[in-house]
């Protein structure tokens, strides 16, 4: 997300949670929904990336 450097404090950091929701969701969309078949809505991507955020969140305090 930023060029490979460490991100300090990046939970507190809209604009680098935000980047990592639409890079999430590119993925889901390019390696899960379409490389399988995987039937996935963007609501479905959406929870799935955000969970995914706070799961990292917690882990990374």
């Amino acid at each position: 997300l930023d060029n490979g450097k460490t991100i300090i404090d990046w939970q507190y950091k809209t604009n680098i949670t935000g980047k990592l929701l639409i890079e999430i969701g590119d993925y889901l969309i390019d390696e899960v929904r379409d490389k399988y078949n995987v039937d996935l809505s963007f609501k479905d991507m959406d929870k799935i990336a955000e969970d995914c955020i706070e799961v990292a969140k917690i882990r990374y305090k």
